[in-house]
Order: structure tokens, then sequence, then C-alpha cells
């Protein structure tokens, strides 16, 4: 019995010795962890100063950022402004040019005055050399008084820029008094409405059909033909196709260097 009782005691010392032990490592354990939770709490402290610099720095470049977008965008919007104003500008300049050709009318109303002053042989001279000189020939009807009080009230209302009305009063003038001495000049003016009313290709058409249907007189003889060379100039440019726009000023340059229309460098009035 008393053998048991010491073996018994020898394992429960043994066992509160392993306990110990265990106790012991776990508390070391324990005290590892804690370090490593301290230092880590240092590192943070340490490293939260260097994360509020750095989000500083990001506030500050994308204010930066934001600003040369904001000034990007107004840079843009002047020179769209600008762009605009030059081009108000031009087709101002243009329409005050126009403005001042003369109609048909008193062009051709001067010229018959004239021509009955000339002696008989020289006015057929003059007929014969106008006629190798115009390849198209045609023959106008008389303008009466209603064919030109209406042709003067849609030019009016061309130049008071109400480009729709201008169009249909000129459109109606066509089919009211067809063939007269001022047809080409309803053509002229139709093409520079709907040229004003961006519908560029309508206005092709009736500048092409102005310029190559009828006699080749300048506008100071009357005809059309150098004005119908520059709006074609503006019309094709206006549509982006430079080369087209570009054949047509030469052919202006070429055929009427001097005109009211565009003046070219080198070139003396």
């Amino acid at each position: 019995m008393a053998k048991k009782l010491f073996l018994l005691s020898i394992v429960v010392l043994l066992s509160s010795c392993s306990y110990n032990q265990q106790i012991k490592n776990i508390n070391e354990k324990l005290r590892k962890i804690q370090n490593s939770t301290n230092q880590n709490t240092i590192d943070l402290t340490t490293i939260k100063p260097k994360i509020n610099s750095i989000e500083e720095k990001l506030n500050i470049l994308t204010q930066k950022i934001n600003t040369l977008k904001n000034t990007t965008n107004s840079t843009k919007s002047i020179k769209t402004v600008e762009k605009t104003i030059v081009e108000v500008q031009v087709d101002n300049s243009t329409n005050n040019i126009l403005s001042k050709i003369p109609p048909a009318s008193l062009v051709f109303s001067n010229k018959t005055q004239n021509t009955q002053k000339q002696p008989d042989n020289e006015q057929n001279k003059n007929s014969q050399e106008m006629s190798n000189k115009n390849h198209i020939e045609k023959k106008f009807i008389a303008l009466t008084a209603q064919a030109s009080s209406a042709y003067q009230d849609a030019l009016s209302t061309y130049m008071d820029r109400d480009f729709n009305s201008a169009l249909n009063k000129f459109l109606q003038f066509l089919s009211d008094y067809p063939h007269t001495e001022l047809e080409q000049n309803a053509y002229f003016w139709i093409g520079n409405s709907y040229y004003n009313l961006n519908n560029y290709d309508k206005a092709l058409y009736y500048f092409s059909d102005c310029l190559n249907n009828f006699p080749k007189k300048s506008t100071s003889e009357g005809g059309k033909t150098d004005a119908c060379l520059f709006m074609l100039y503006k019309t094709y440019k206006a549509m982006g196709n430079t080369q087209k726009a570009y054949d047509y000023l030469m052919k202006l340059k070429n055929e009427y260097p001097i005109n009211p229309y565009f003046e070219f460098k080198g070139v003396k009035k």
C-alpha cells in the first residue's frame, strides 16, 4: 500500500512539473505576441503620418489636374469662339461684297443704251466678238415691270438675310418669269440662299448651272461667271473638299485675276 502511494506521489509530481512547463511555454508565447503587437502599433504610428502626407500630395495633384482640365476646356472654347467669329466675319464680308453687285437689269439697261449710241458697223463688230467669246447663246424674253418688281423683292429679302423666304421668292420668280435676262442672277442668288442655309449640295447645283448654262460674262459685264467661280470655291471649301476649292480659285485667278471677290497677291488693279 505504501508502495502504491509512493508511486502515485511520483506520478502527481511529474504531472505537476509538466503542467508548469506548459504554462511557462504559453506565457512565453503570450509575451512574444504582446511584444510583436506593441512593435506593430509603433510601426503603424510611424506609418500613419506618412500615409496622411501622401494623401495630401494626392489631393494637391488632383486639384492641379482639374485646374489644367478647366484651363484646357476654356482654351478650346475661346478658340472655337474665335474661329466662329472669323467665319462670321468672312461670311459677312462676302455678303457685303455680294450686296454691292449691281442688278443685271441696271447693267443690261446701261449696255443697251450704250449700244444704241454706237454706229451700226461697230455694233455688228462687237456682236461678232461677243458671239465668238461666249460659247453659249441664250435668247432672253423682254423683262416686264412685274418681273423686275418680283426680282427686286426677292433680292431685298435676301439682303435682309431671310434666306428661306428669299429662296422661295427666287424660285417663284423663275417659275413665273422664265428666260428673262435676270434668269442667271436668280440662279446665282438661289445658290447663295442654299449656301447660307448650309445646304451645300443644292448650292453647288445652282452655282454650276449658273456658271455653265449662261454666257461667260463677269459681274461688271452683267453676268455672274466670276461670282459663280468664287462661290463654288467657297462652297467646296465649306464642304471640306480643299482640292476642288483650290481648282475653282485658280480658275477664278486665271480667268478674272482682277475681281471684286478675291484679291490675288501680285495682281495690280
